[in-house]
């Protein structure tokens, strides 16, 4: 009895923590900012800020264009499972060395306990 209990808890506890989480993979598209020149890739840095941890209270994570190069920039920010069925409200903020601009309203999902992908969409777009 002693094993079955033992067998069954150690094959439990991988399982909740296999399901933890949620990591949401934000994604936005610099393109029309760039050619503008109104963001400047190493001059200018893009973040996203959140009301949730670990990007609430004014915490920041900063996206990167990584391979390839074309303007898309990402991040991935895991949530705890204790925020699975809550609502991330989120935005993207340009950080320029003298000025902050930050998208007029706010997105929002719901971490469901699964991977979520935002996809690529301009600064500004589709923001209420």
């Amino acid at each position: 009895m002693k094993k079955i209990f033992l067998l069954s808890f150690f094959l439990f506890i991988p399982a909740l923590i296999l399901h933890a989480q949620t990591t949401v993979t934000f994604n936005i598209d610099l393109k029309a900012m760039m050619k503008d020149s109104t963001f400047i890739p190493g001059q200018d840095f893009i973040q996203v800020t959140g009301s949730l941890y670990p990007l609430g209270n004014r915490r920041a994570v900063r996206l990167k264009d990584e391979e390839p190069v074309d303007s898309v920039f990402t991040a991935e920010v895991e949530f705890s499972r204790r925020n699975n069925d809550e609502n991330l409200k989120f935005n993207f903020e340009i950080v320029k060395p003298d000025e902050l601009i930050s998208e007029k309203g706010r997105r929002t999902i719901t971490l469901t306990g699964q991977n979520i992908i935002i996809p690529p969409v301009g600064f500004n777009s589709f923001v209420r």
